[in-house]
């Protein structure tokens, strides 16, 4: 990739988003924290969709494939940003630069290529609801999301080669906290009028015709929303989310690279680049499962089978009935569509457990004893059920 490179730097310096050492490490904990929240989301929201079969629709495999490409996506950036707050020397490999270019490029867009097909998915369910399934199958879905990797893949890599063939004498330092694009190639002592006229090119093609396809897209579907007579909030609600990430990703892209050089501040520049390299990642497992009700269930499922088996550990004293009342759980979780291997990975995780542990955070008011909770699957339940059954009856009767 970077054959024929005649360049002195065989390092950049990333001076970041601040000096000041205090600032750098209130900075740190801050971006560390969004990182995580960012991958527990996401890793949420992927595994929410494999375990309940009711999301095994396109729309959600479409969903599932946006939140594994913003895990990779932050951690572009972040890792290396985060090591550089608590580094002397924030400095990044000429090699390594290229990477993290090259990554960063090929995820983003990637990502604008996914949101067009998502417009599309939504113009077929709302203006043709009755070949959606037939249109957008699964097979029709791996097909779409393949070629938007595959051609994010070849964009960004003709953009790479042709941004590290340049040849860059010095000065090195790069004002940001990555090795963004149009500041890199301001440090290059080569003539940039074929590359400039490159990245105009590179640039209309990820932005301008997904971005193209997106409204046309919700064109059709104003259009047909409007001829609707019953359901209309309905039928755009599934749409809302989708359209909030297009605003947030989409507009911030354009402030950043559709614009005149030097119009702008360069504190803006990485305020806005913090936005859609770490805000935007971390927002969308939340725009969506805010306003998608199958989302909510799912994740509410996905959190509910552990504590149901939380819940059996902290009961069962001996290992035997914990594994006996937990295949009766399983049993129950699998006809409501989880899967399997799911369940006992679960399982075999709370199990691994020291069952004191569960039973100190039961602790009753006032009082300096334990009690373990009552479930639908302990011995003790079907006896008080009888019991309040039997009073409810009387009280009836009466």
């Amino acid at each position: 990739m970077l054959t024929g490179n005649q360049s002195t730097v065989s390092e950049f310096i990333l001076l970041g988003l601040s000096v000041d050492p205090l600032v750098q490490i209130l900075l740190f904990f801050i971006f560390l924290a969004i990182y995580i929240t960012t991958l527990a989301g996401n890793l949420l929201l992927i595994v929410a969709v494999r375990t309940d079969k009711h999301l095994h629709t396109s729309m959600y495999i479409f969903l599932s494939s946006l939140s594994f490409l913003d895990i990779f996506y932050t951690s572009t950036v972040v890792p290396k940003m985060l090591s550089n707050f608590l580094s002397l020397k924030k400095s990044i490999s000429f090699a390594g630069c290229a990477i993290q270019f090259f990554f960063f490029l090929f995820l983003g867009e990637t990502e604008c290529i996914l949101l067009a097909l998502m417009a599309y998915d939504r113009y077929v369910a709302i203006c043709n609801p009755l070949q959606y399934n037939m249109i957008m199958n699964t097979m029709v879905c791996v097909r779409m999301i393949s070629m938007a990797w595959l051609t994010g893949c070849i964009i960004s890599s003709i953009d790479t080669y042709f941004t590290f063939r340049l040849t860059y004498c010095g000065p090195n330092t790069i004002n940001h906290f990555f090795c963004e694009g149009p500041l890199l190639i301001q440090l290059s002592c080569s003539d940039l009028s074929a590359v400039n006229i490159l990245k105009l090119v590179l640039t209309t093609i990820l932005l301008f015709i997904p971005l193209s396809l997106i409204l046309m897209s919700y064109l059709r579907i104003i259009i047909t929303i409007t001829t609707i007579h019953l359901g209309k909030n309905k039928a755009f609600s599934t749409c809302v989310s989708h359209l909030t990430v297009v605003v947030i990703y989409y507009g911030t892209s354009i402030c950043m690279y559709i614009r005149p050089e030097d119009s702008v501040p360069e504190d803006v520049d990485k305020m806005v680049a913090v936005f859609y390299t770490m805000i935007t990642p971390m927002l969308n497992p939340l725009i969506y499962s805010l306003r998608n009700k199958d989302v909510q269930r799912a994740m509410r499922k996905l959190v509910g089978a552990k504590s149901q088996f939380t819940r059996i550990k902290r009961n069962c004293s001996l290992r035997k009935d914990f594994v006996d009342q937990t295949d009766v759980l399983i049993d129950r979780f699998i006809e409501k569509g989880y899967k399997k291997p799911f369940l006992s990975t679960e399982r075999e995780m709370i199990d691994k457990k020291d069952r004191s542990t569960f039973l100190s955070n039961r602790k009753i008011k006032n009082n300096n004893f334990d009690m373990a909770f009552i479930t639908n699957f302990n011995n003790q339940y079907k006896e008080i059920e009888g019991i309040f059954n039997f009073r409810f009856e009387g009280i009836c009767s009466l």
